[in-house]
């Protein structure tokens, strides 16, 4: 039997391989997905297949997943995607949990969340999230880490990005019913052309930051938030109240 143990103090029911060291199995040991990549995958996809939906912690080597359906909640927490996965186009009808996973490559582009999905304490070399869709109420990215992040064109009902950082991220065109920000960390960011219901930046910091053509129909909160370098709103729509109380900007532009 593996000795992984899940978050949940629960056992891990792949038999232990017999190359690993540490006596875990073919997906939670830290050097077969290095040697034997192909047979990882294979072996991945046989459970995926057969509707096994709880995927803790395992390393996975290059993942294609895409126009898949998960008709159940799906869990993929702690796991780390080693090169690029691909779930472009996928669909996930129950909760989707991607809890303190490690991305090099993830293509999430078109992919459709119809139950909460949770990206908390993720960590991203290369997000990308064009065109998806978040249909509940609950896209949790609550301090998850991005080096490059690109969010074009994604449309959310509600958005949770509380102490998320990014050094480099791309909203634009972006749908939020609800977005929130609160403490975010940017790097470069670009929310051209977004578009906001409700939309919470306090305490958030920027460093080059551009919402050129944005619409806020809602309340839109900036009190405490830091810009440094050019902040340029020029263009954008404020309908609801707009709340800039202690914000300090370097270059900023209306």
């Amino acid at each position: 039997m593996c000795n992984y143990r899940r978050t949940d103090g629960s056992p891990c029911p792949e038999p232990a391989h017999t190359d690993s060291r540490d006596g875990l199995c073919t997906f939670h040991d830290l050097e077969i997905w290095r040697e034997k990549p192909d047979l990882v995958r294979e072996e991945f996809m046989k459970r995926v297949k057969a509707g096994q939906r709880d995927f803790e912690g395992y390393n996975l080597p290059g993942v294609d997943l895409r126009e898949f359906t998960f008709r159940e909640d799906v869990r993929f927490d702690k796991a780390t995607f080693h090169k690029d996965c691909h779930f472009s186009k996928a669909e996930f009808k129950g909760r989707a949990s991607f809890v303190g996973a490690k991305f090099e490559e993830a293509y999430f582009l078109g992919a459709e969340f119809r139950g909460v999905a949770s990206f908390s304490k993720a960590k991203f070399e290369e997000a990308n999230f064009i065109g998806a869709k978040f249909e509940f109420e609950g896209a949790d990215f609550a301090e998850a880490e991005f080096k490059e992040a690109n969010f074009s064109w994604a449309r959310f009902k509600g958005a949770n990005f509380l102490r998320a950082k990014f050094e480099r991220a791309n909203f634009s065109w972006a749908e939020f019913e609800g977005a929130h920000f609160i403490e975010a960390e940017f790097g470069r960011a670009n929310f051209i052309g977004a578009e906001f219901g409700e939309a919470n930046f306090s305490w958030a910091k920027f460093e080059g930051t551009y919402f050129l053509g944005a619409e806020f129909k809602g309340p839109a909160d900036f009190s405490w938030s830091a810009f440094k370098g050019e902040a340029d709103f020029s263009g954008a729509n404020f309908q609801g109240e707009a709340t800039f109380y202690r914000t300090t900007m370097e270059e900023g532009s209306f």
